[in-house]
């Protein structure tokens, strides 16, 4: 995929959120590292956008920080979406935040939060046959 249509896909907000943030991360990636609240490592989003659905649902809250790279530039909305992964038969939950920038041209994504969903024991079932 080339630049301009990495461009026209992120600009294009019709367009599945999965599909815009694979163009915007072509373009430019802004992962935040953080102490306080670790994300998982960035080869790890890389490795695990791939298999994010096209139909997942996706929250827009308005950001509460401005602060960081392009905080003042990112468009005022937050996107949030979490979405299931199964590797064999274990199956797991992760969780995406984060905001396009620049806010009138946009130019790629500052991804803030990627975790896992750890869910209690008490939720899991164990399934004999």
């Amino acid at each position: 995929m080339t630049p301009d249509e990495c461009l026209a896909i992120l600009k294009d907000t019709t367009k599945p959120l999965a599909d815009r943030i694979r163009a915007a991360v072509r373009l430019k990636l802004i992962y935040v590292e953080r102490k306080d609240k670790p994300n998982l490592p960035r080869e790890d989003f890389l490795n695990i956008l791939n298999y994010m659905p096209r139909n997942s649902l996706v929250d827009w809250d308005d950001r509460k920080t401005w602060t960081g790279p392009h905080g003042t530039t990112g468009e005022d909305k937050v996107f949030m979406t979490s979405y299931d992964v199964t590797f064999g038969r274990l199956t797991h939950e992760y969780f995406i935040k984060g905001f396009f920038f620049d806010k009138n041209d946009l130019k790629g994504v500052v991804i803030q939060s990627f975790r896992r969903i750890i869910k209690s024991r008490k939720e899991l079932k164990l399934v004999r046959r």
